[in-house]
């Protein structure tokens, strides 16, 4: 004899909605040594590239009045400063990026990084 399940609508709603906000809620910490850090002299973007990737993500604008990834221009000045005493230092760096799922994605090549979440710098 053969046994029939039902699955209730309401389960099945809520395995969907988890599905859809873990890839929402996507993010990932990446750490290394700085191997790229660089400023464009047209914008003031900071550039940041590590081992294990990202290989050169674009974070910020030092440029007064030109906010670039929704970070304000003081902000990215203060995180350049602490990354180039992490690399002067030979220190790791940790940086949180939202809407990533890995440090190697192509989305993070010489492309704006988009959201940002805690940094930590001059890590053994």
């Amino acid at each position: 004899m053969m046994r029939h399940y039902v699955v209730p609508t309401k389960v099945i709603g809520l395995c969907s909605l988890l599905i859809i906000s873990s890839q929402a809620m996507a993010q990932v910490d990446c750490k290394g040594k700085i191997t790229r850090l660089g400023l464009s002299l047209n914008n003031g973007i900071l550039t940041v590239g590590l081992q294990g990737g990202p290989n050169a993500a674009q974070l910020c604008s030092i440029q007064l009045g030109y906010s670039y990834n929704n970070i304000d221009n003081d902000v990215c000045k203060t995180l350049y400063s602490t990354l180039l005493a992490t690399k002067a230092s030979d220190k790791q760096t940790t940086i949180r990026f939202y809407d990533h799922t890995s440090c190697t994605t192509p989305e993070l090549s010489w492309k704006i990084a988009g959201a940002l979440g805690w940094t930590a710098h001059l890590e053994d």
